[in-house]
């Protein structure tokens, strides 16, 4: 009965510095603006995303400005690679970033208020820049008048330029122009319902690993050997953790992302699960650690009995 409960003590002890691991990864990295932006900025340069977002962008500022029908599939073409020309600039990663920055700001008031979600709510990625860009290369073939100034150097600007070219034009722009739906409002209720509580599993999950871990090793009879094998599970775990969380991925995506998205929001996942793989890793390699150093002290420990045994007596 001590073997058995020594067992599934252990088994549970590493699954849960794996849920330990990724509870604490999503508390200081998926909830955290500053570190959400650092891990997803270099996924602008996505090849899925540049072609997801440019056509997009292409497609919504064909439609409201109208060109010509007999060019207009050239010069939606042609807009589009403008777009994705702009998108691998330092210019558009500063504004990626900072657009990361706002809808992730903008998600995480809404995961942690008590406010109703209108059903129309959805978190949107500011692209106004790279439609600046757009309308700049409307304005070159002559479907935005010469004397419209589209050189604004920042947001409010650069929605103003762009909204006097359309009502030089007769086009109402909405208030959505330029924004890239990324998260619908019923996937935000549920996640609300999770992040409610998870602050609080986050640290019970903590404290029950340094419980487990504890008490497994308190329990056995030969504790060195012991440490060996939690440490080994803790890795094995981790590895587990790594392939189930990368198979989940894709399902993830379909179910959270907004029309039209979803490579975007997939890549962003992928980026975030990079990290949070490195923080599995580090699991991986701190129990692998734990097994190889309480293996060296055991056989440390039953070597001295052996060499003293077999010493000559001295007078």
């Amino acid at each position: 009965m001590r073997r058995g409960l020594l067992i599934a003590l252990g088994v549970i002890a590493c699954l849960a510095i794996t849920l330990a691991t990724t509870t604490v990864w999503i508390h200081q990295v998926a909830l955290n603006t500053d570190r959400y932006v650092k891990v997803v900025t270099n996924v602008a340069t996505d090849p899925a995303v540049v072609e997801e977002l440019s056509t997009k962008l292409a497609d919504d500022v064909i439609d409201r400005f109208d060109p010509p029908r007999l060019v207009r599939p050239l010069i939606h073409d042609w807009v589009q690679g403008k777009i994705a020309a702009f998108m691998g600039s330092d210019a558009f990663l500063t504004a990626w970033a900072e657009a990361n920055r706002a809808a992730h700001t903008a998600l995480v008031k809404v995961l942690r208020s008590d406010a109703v979600i209108d059903p129309d709510t959805t978190i949107n990625l500011d692209a106004l820049a790279a439609m600046g860009v757009a309308a700049q290369r409307l304005q070159e073939v002559g479907i935005i008048p010469d004397d419209v100034d589209l050189s604004g150097d920042n947001p409010a600007a650069l929605r103003a330029a762009v909204t006097a070219a359309a009502e030089r034009l007769g086009i109402d722009l909405p208030a959505s122009f330029g924004q890239v739906p990324l998260l619908r409002a019923a996937q935000l209720e549920r996640a609300r319902q999770l992040v409610t509580i998870f602050d609080w599993v986050t640290v019970g999950t903590v404290l029950l690993a340094t419980a487990l871990v504890a008490l497994t090793i308190w329990l056995s009879r030969h504790r060195l050997r012991t440490a060996i094998y939690v440490g080994v599970g803790a890795a094995v775990a981790a590895l587990l953790a790594q392939l189930v969380i990368a198979g989940i991925g894709n399902a993830v995506v379909s179910a959270i992302a907004a029309d039209g998205a979803h490579a975007t929001v997939g890549a962003m996942l992928e980026s975030l699960i990079g990290s949070l793989t490195m923080a599995l890793v580090w699991v991986l390699v701190i129990g692998a650690g734990v097994a190889i150093g309480a293996t060296l002290v055991s056989r440390r420990t039953t070597d001295a009995p052996a060499e003293t045994a077999g010493a000559e007596p001295t007078a």
